[in-house]
């Protein structure tokens, strides 16, 4: 299946840009990461117009979630696979786990370099 990512927060200074967004699960976590989409990371770094693929992930600089409170979850960036993981403590969740409810407020960062 895949994540659902909502945007609740963007800042920049300068070339450095954050975006507070909220990662919400869905009813079969697949093992070994859910697949980032390109309108997932065009949603989060929209000044690169659209135009990035699921696999510029690397463009991320930082990346971290808060734990939910139910179930002490979090989601990480798999920079080299593209995938978000899903982790119970200090141990990924099993593929086929419910996800559902599971809601995570995360922050990234990323630069966009000046044109020209």
């Amino acid at each position: 299946m895949s994540v659902t990512i909502t945007n609740i927060k963007r800042t920049r200074t300068g070339n450095s840009r954050r975006v507070h967004f909220d990662i919400a699960g869905d009813s079969s976590y697949a093992a070994g990461g859910e697949a980032l989409a390109a309108a997932d990371l065009n949603l989060l770094m929209p000044e690169f117009g659209g135009g990035l693929l699921a696999t510029d992930s690397d463009k991320i600089d930082f990346w971290i979630s808060e734990q939910d409170v139910a179930g002490g979850r979090s989601y990480v960036l798999d920079r080299v696979n593209d995938k978000v993981l899903a982790y119970d403590g200090g141990t990924e969740v099993a593929g086929a786990t419910n996800l559902t409810g599971v809601v995570c407020r995360c922050v990234a960062e990323y630069n966009v370099q000046p044109s020209g």
